[in-house]
């Protein structure tokens, strides 16, 4: 027996679609056509007990056998039929009353066309066989009109349910999955506070290492610039002469003065400009056999005594001694 569902009815003698045709409303007959239209499609329904109703798809009127006439009409009113097999593979059906007396057959006209009508008898042949073709499901609702696969009033709606989706629907159904996806994100784990403190204190550790270790680096590139090309330890030097642990100079094979040299020269020291009486000293060793070495003298006092170099004796009284002494100095140093 068919299923529920959208069915094209064709005879098997005209090869012709049982239609309601689009005047049926104001009570055509039932027609067979050449060729299939909106107007074939019928929802054939089972009611049980080999019942079925055929409801037509494109104006919901139902097809009847009239007790008038013997004439199958189309009408609103809903009317059952049964469907008697006669060959299941290929789904070849008669259409009849609730009592069998009566069938819808398809006769030929002396003009050779073709009409639908009711007859009592079986004829034996295909006129009275009719074969349902199968189209698409029912709709949720089968009040109303249907066309083009879903109900009149708002038949696209109902059909993109069925067959793919209403974009609104869908769209609806998107963004309550997005909501769904948010709301089972998995939860941070919650921190015990004591391990958070010491979390936070070995934070604060490992700044106030990085920030000593960055001091000591900064102190020991200061000590190191100091050594290599800095002011020396101890006083202020340089030059050509060494560092004293006094803070004063000392030229190469002499003793240790107060005061560096300015300008040096030559390999051979420096001169220096007495204050007295602007008598220049050479800075280096005597050459002779004493190797007696010149310091600087200081300034006299008018009236007073001058001071004997290193080794020598003092002699009171004598004023300008010490200079003869230097020039006595400067004279062996020439030679």
């Amino acid at each position: 027996m068919p299923k529920d569902g959208v069915y094209q009815i064709t005879n098997v003698l005209s090869n012709q679609v049982l239609v309601i045709g689009p005047d049926a409303e104001t009570g055509s007959k039932l027609q067979a056509w050449r060729r299939m239209t909106t107007y074939s499609e019928f929802r054939v329904k089972s009611q049980g007990g080999g019942t079925y109703t055929l409801v037509a798809v494109h104006n919901g009127m139902s097809a009847r056998i009239s007790d008038k006439n013997d004439v199958p009409v189309a009408t609103n009113l809903i009317y059952k039929f049964r469907l008697l097999p006669i060959s299941i593979p290929l789904k070849l059906y008669r259409i009849s009353n609730l009592t069998n007396s009566n069938f819808i057959v398809v006769k030929k006209q002396s003009t050779g066309q073709y009409e639908v009508a009711l007859s009592s008898l079986r004829f034996g042949d295909d006129s009275d066989c009719w074969k349902f073709q199968y189209q698409r499901a029912l709709p949720n609702k089968s009040k109303g009109k249907d066309t083009g696969g879903g109900t009149k009033n708002g038949g696209q709606t109902k059909r993109g349910k069925t067959g793919g989706g209403d974009p609104t629907t869908k769209a609806k159904t998107t963004s309550k999955a997005k909501t769904t996806s948010k709301a089972k994100q998995t939860p941070k784990p919650q921190v015990d506070p004591a391990t958070q403190q010491l979390v936070n204190t070995n934070n604060q550790l490992l700044q106030q290492r990085a920030q000593s270790s960055a001091w000591e680096q900064q102190l020991l590139t200061a000590l190191v610039g100091r050594l290599i090309g800095g002011p020396g330890i101890g006083g202020s030097g340089g030059g050509r002469g060494a560092i004293t642990g006094g803070g004063g100079y000392t030229p190469r094979g002499g003793s240790p003065v107060q005061t560096p040299p300015e300008s040096p020269t030559s390999d051979y020291g420096s001169l220096e400009e007495d204050d007295d009486d602007g008598i220049q000293v050479p800075n280096q060793k005597p050459s002779d056999g004493g190797r007696k070495v010149l310091e600087q003298q200081p300034k006299q006092k008018k009236g007073g005594g001058g001071k004997t170099p290193a080794g020598g004796k003092k002699k009171a009284g004598a004023k300008g001694k010490g200079r003869k002494a230097i020039g006595k100095g400067k004279k062996k140093s020439t030679e």
